[in-house]
């Protein structure tokens, strides 16, 4: 057995502690180097241990989980941070400010119930397992991109927009949030396409990821309603509850949700949304996948490039987490491996030379 991965839990909730402990405790693979209840505690021993993994409660007496990460950047603290915060839109707004600030990942706070216990306890030990040997000084370099709001906004009026040229499908989970800001905040994405995103994450958070998206993007960015019209210009992201399709209804598109259980082990899916697009858009469509853990999309993506469809992958160096993409690569589905930050052109080239 190789060297054992170290863990620092860290909430002021006692009975987190105990469940975060007991479930690392009994992993072979880790060693549970400390507890602590509050930031100012916690510091003290990221400092002492220097733990490649810190689990870290947003909402913290003393000093929170906002204090504990800009201390740990202003002290070169290359530690990796897995935010822990509570299922509700305020909860969810701080989580995504987290890992603005350069959290690598986000679980949800257990419910203490039995039955929820394993699936926390696979959850848990896979996104330790996933981000524990990151190289941080890269991802250091990489975030804290500061974004302005976007001046060129559409109207919000909802179906503003024509019929999309096009449809672009984009699949992501750990790592993701960053990397679809760096995406939809580049000016060289065409607007007369419509774009449909997956982004692994609970149901309370899409809401609000949308909304900072917007905020950053020239295109219009939001949660994706049921039957509503696809237009070109805007961005619609699958609510955490449902896999996200897209349906024609005399050559216009519209959004299709459903909660038909986990497929791939998740809800929403990105291989129930690539295959939604491979059906039905064929060798118009353009898939992209990107940083996350784990196969889901790698099957639908296929369907896309086997029905003529185009289909890119970020690739390994920029990716948090090259774990989905890997996958997509290593079947086949790929046409192009590209750096995150050259995904935006690649669309814009591929869209362009199609006409």
């Amino acid at each position: 057995m190789g060297k054992k991965i170290k863990v620092l839990v860290v909430d002021d909730s006692a009975l987190v502690r105990k469940i975060f402990s007991d479930i690392i405790t009994e992993a072979p693979t880790l060693d549970l180097v400390g507890i602590a209840q509050n930031g100012v505690i916690a510091l003290r021993k990221i400092e002492e241990f220097r733990p490649d993994i810190v689990t870290l409660d947003v909402e913290m007496p003393k000093l929170d989980g906002f204090g504990v990460l800009k201390e740990m950047i202003a002290k070169g603290l290359q530690s990796r941070v897995i935010m822990v915060s509570g299922v509700t839109k305020e909860g969810a707004e701080s989580t995504l400010k987290a890992l603005e600030m350069g959290a690598l990942d986000f679980i949800a706070k257990p419910s203490g119930r039995m039955s929820d216990l394993k699936i926390l306890s696979d959850l848990l030990l896979a996104k330790i397992h996933a981000i524990a040997h990151i190289d941080m000084t890269q991802i250091t370099r990489a975030i804290h991109k500061p974004y302005e709001t976007s001046e060129n906004k559409k109207l919000k009026s909802g179906g503003s927009g024509g019929v999309p040229e096009r449809i672009i499908a984009i699949g992501t989970s750990t790592g993701g949030p960053q990397a679809l800001k760096d995406v939809f905040h580049d000016e060289a994405l065409p607007e007369d396409s419509a774009y449909l995103v997956v982004q692994h994450m609970p149901a309370e958070f899409t809401s609000p990821f949308s909304e900072r998206l917007n905020q950053i993007s020239k295109l219009t960015v939001k949660e994706a309603e049921q039957d509503e019209k696809i237009v070109s210009g805007w961005v619609y992201v699958a609510p955490g509850h449902s896999h996200l399709e897209i349906i024609y209804r005399q050559r216009q598109p519209y959004v299709k949700l459903s909660q038909t259980g986990k497929v791939s082990g998740h809800q929403p899916s990105i291989d129930v949304l690539f295959m939604s697009v491979a059906k039905h858009c064929g060798k118009d469509a353009v898939a992209v996948i990107m940083t996350g853990m784990g196969r889901d999309g790698s099957k639908g993506i296929k369907a896309i490039k086997e029905m003529g469809g185009y289909t890119i992958a970020q690739d390994k160096e920029s990716s948090i987490v090259f774990g989905m993409n890997r996958e997509a690569i290593s079947l086949g589905a790929i046409k192009d491996v590209v750096p995150l930050k050259e995904i935006p052109s690649a669309i814009q080239s591929i869209l362009y030379s199609k006409r």
